[in-house]
């Protein structure tokens, strides 16, 4: 039940990080180059939450509010996004992300025309 309320994380190595557990009233969170793989966002409400420069392999990020979320040269290797609201989030620099339109909420969302690929591997669509 631990609180987070505007706590920056800077150059952390956190694998497994797991904040399903934690206060969610306030919570407000931002990562600049840290790694954390294997970390669970679970439900959490990660409104307007900045990842610069991060690596977030097999991050669980279902159920979790993202929206205005911004993924500034991210690694998203094998993250899970399911049921989750991706509304004007920003991957334009992400990458390695797979992410199924059909299971989040991505309006708005912005996307670079080099990463975006990544939407139609669900819908099997090939792009030579």
């Amino acid at each position: 039940n631990t609180s987070f309320q505007q706590v920056e994380f800077i150059n952390c190595k956190m694998i497994g990080f797991n904040l399903e557990n934690s206060n969610k009233f306030g919570l407000s969170i931002s990562f600049e180059n840290c790694t954390l793989n294997d970390s669970s966002f679970y439900e959490l409400p990660l409104k307007k939450t900045k990842f610069s420069n991060c690596s977030l392999q097999n991050v669980e990020f279902s159920f979790a509010d993202l929206s205005q979320a911004y993924f500034m040269n991210c690694n998203l290797a094998h993250a899970i996004f399911y049921q989750t609201n991706l509304k004007q989030a920003n991957f334009k620099t992400a990458y390695n992300f797979t992410i199924n339109p059909n299971d989040n909420q991505l309006k708005g969302a912005q996307f670079s025309k080099e990463n975006c690929i990544a939407l139609l591997d669900y819908l099997g669509i090939k792009i030579d």
